[in-house]
């Protein structure tokens, strides 16, 4: 049962981290000539003139990891599939208790994605995994326009929120 687990888990991760690209998911693509036209919330570097957002992780009420992503409009059919993907990485560890089932105290490696492109908002996927486990893989909607916030576990929330520049002080992010 503990390998079917395991497995299952892998193939979680493997179906998500392949179809973050919005254009993969089928109830959003173009399903009519000029449907690719609409515009949409994308994460990139290469923006212009970013809106940009915060993400923050919590935990117990403490900020623990935050970073600002740099959202455009861009034409849906625009999104380039196979591009590289931007992704910040944080690190999570409880003293006093599990989050997901781990052993107390263990270092758990958690990652932000662009899992989906919305016209009113981004989707960002959310996992967590330790030693290769994964503990959790789930999707938050952020909307650049307002905060929004993501209960993930018990005392652990993921916020997203505007921001007027990227000036903060961030750990490391990884991608494009």
């Amino acid at each position: 049962m503990l390998m079917y687990g395991r497995f299952l888990a892998k193939v979680v991760v493997a179906l998500a981290l392949v179809c973050t690209d919005a254009a993969a998911f089928a109830e959003d693509a173009p399903k009519t000539p000029g449907a690719g036209d609409d515009y949409v919330w994308h994460w990139s570097k290469r923006c212009r003139n970013p809106k940009w957002i915060a993400a923050a992780v919590v935990l117990d009420d403490r900020t623990v990891y935050t970073s600002t992503i740099p959202l455009c409009r861009v034409k849906r059919a625009d999104i380039l599939s196979g591009q590289t993907q931007s992704m910040l990485t944080f690190v999570l560890r409880d003293r006093t208790r599990s989050l997901f089932g781990e052993s107390i105290g263990t270092q758990i490696e958690g990652n932000i994605w662009e899992a989906g492109s919305e016209s009113g908002a981004v989707t960002l996927g959310i996992s967590a995994s330790e030693n290769g486990r994964v503990l959790l893989n789930t999707l938050h909607s952020a909307n650049p326009n307002s905060a929004v916030a993501s209960a993930i576990a018990h005392g652990l929330t993921i916020k997203t929120y505007p921001k007027t520049s990227p000036q903060q002080n961030s750990s490391a992010q990884k991608g494009s």
